[in-house]
């Protein structure tokens, strides 16, 4: 039984801490929150961020938390009051809601060059999510000259920080060959693994296709129906469409019955 590919698309948000932002929720994963930020430092032990000269941690930190209010309240034009200052002076975090806001248009006109700018900054300090968004606009041709080796680059060095969206896209580029980057079902295999360990369910359901389709080894219909069920149970439909259409097979009738 085939499982064909979706048409290949990217992963522009993440699944975690929503944030309402103009009636849509958007996830946006891998930005520290306010208090990670703020910790137990107080104004007495602040001290100068690493390799950022004048950014005092205490005030960046204190910045940004008043900026994710001012942003969770869609009083956008104030966020960036706040972040912008923190951003000039390399504060990570703040440059990369400085790339959200030219990104997304809030409190802002859009600017996706502007947008690409930020999230290069914060990329290049290890902000996983502004890897992410980076790759994205590489793979897309937004705001800047369309190259899939630098999305690539770029994903991969949020996905190997943990980032799912980033390892999936990873599986979706090597599993469809894509702009000069050579199919590999085996790397796409590696990254959907990693991002269905995470609790990604449409990785899930595509690590179950591979493992039915016996595209990597020989099908194992079991394991696949187990990461199908993971899927299912994520709420994914493809799943749940899938599983119904081997129920009647003999295998698949054993392994539910035996487990993977």
């Amino acid at each position: 039984m085939n499982m064909p590919y979706q048409p290949l698309y990217w992963r522009r948000v993440c699944d975690r801490c929503a944030t309402l932002l103009l009636g849509f929720v958007i996830g946006l994963s891998g930005v520290p929150s306010a208090g990670a930020l703020t910790g137990s430092m107080t104004l007495e032990s602040a001290e100068l961020s690493p390799g950022v000269p004048g950014l005092n941690q205490v005030v960046s930190a204190r910045e940004f938390r008043a900026g994710l209010v001012d942003f969770d309240q869609g009083e956008f034009a104030l966020a960036r009051h706040h972040w912008a200052p923190m951003a000039r002076l390399g504060h990570a975090d703040s440059q990369f809601y400085m790339g959200l806001l030219h990104d997304v248009g809030v409190g802002i006109r859009p600017d996706a060059g502007q947008a690409i700018r930020w999230y290069r900054l914060a990329a290049e300090q290890g902000v996983a999510e502004a890897q992410q968004k980076l790759a994205l606009g590489y793979a897309r041709g937004e705001g800047v000259a369309p190259d899939m080796q630098q999305a690539v680059r770029w994903w991969l060095r949020a996905a190997r920080q943990g980032h799912a969206n980033a390892q999936y896209n990873l599986g979706m580029i090597f599993a469809t060959g894509h702009d000069g980057i050579a199919r590999d079902i085996h790397k796409a295999m590696h990254w959907w693994r990693q991002a269905a360990l995470a609790g990604d369910s449409m990785a899930q359901y595509r690590l179950g296709a591979l493992y039915v389709n016996g595209k990597t080894t020989q099908p194992d219909v079991c394991l696949g129906l187990h990461w199908w069920r993971k899927s299912q149970r994520n709420g994914l439909q493809q799943a749940h469409d899938a599983l119904s259409a081997l129920q009647h097979r003999f295998e698949a009738q054993h392994c539910l019955l035996t487990g993977p």
